[in-house]
């Protein structure tokens, strides 16, 4: 049994056609093609995946939260939800007997996608940008969306924290009415 087993058992479906490249089909609905699996020594128990990822936001999420890596990404992030179209190239270095040793990196781009926050009562919607995960690091050089009605730009990345834990900054530009606001904000008149 390899370490990775132990952590997490993904549903996949690996179908492979002379003719075609090979297609994933991960939790019934991303769809992983034009990529190519590896596995070099299978003595070495390394598995390696450079795909293209198309489907939904919320799908995608909820597989990555259900991964290894999901809990690592903070408790906010295992709170996050979503709905919508995702791209994404997906490069994945799994060595199963070692796993801590794993490399991890995706590349995706959202349009017209929306997401429920904790702590943020209305859904932030028409989000448009990409992002990049590497293992634990997380980048995201522009986002935009619509919350409370009103025009949102977000950047964000992952930096060392005080006690070498992985710290989220989060550099977010936006413009809402008082009225809109005043009710997340717990005041009332």
């Amino acid at each position: 049994q390899t370490e990775i087993h132990r952590e997490w058992a993904p549903q996949a479906k690996l179908e492979f056609c002379s003719y075609l490249l090979p297609e994933f089909v991960l939790t019934g609905h991303e769809v992983m093609n034009a990529g190519e699996v590896e596995l070099p020594d299978f003595r070495d128990a390394r598995l390696r995946v450079r795909a293209n990822v198309r489907g939904d936001v919320g799908d995608a999420l909820r597989y990555v939260q259900g991964a290894p890596l999901g809990p690592t990404l903070g408790r906010w992030f295992m709170g996050v939800g979503g709905r919508g179209a995702l791209d994404a190239r997906v490069s994945l270095d799994l060595p199963l007997k070692r796993f801590a040793e794993r490399d991890i990196e995706v590349d995706a781009k959202l349009e017209r996608a929306s997401a429920r926050l904790p702590g943020i009562d209305p859904e932030v919607r028409d989000i448009a940008g990409s992002f990049r995960l590497r293992n634990r690091d997380l980048d995201v050089p522009l986002a935009t969306a619509t919350l409370l009605g009103g025009p949102l730009r977000v950047r964000a990345g992952t930096a060392d924290g005080a006690r070498g834990e992985r710290v989220l900054s989060v550099e977010a530009q936006g413009r809402v009415s008082a009225a809109r606001l005043q009710p997340l904000l717990g005041i009332t008149q």
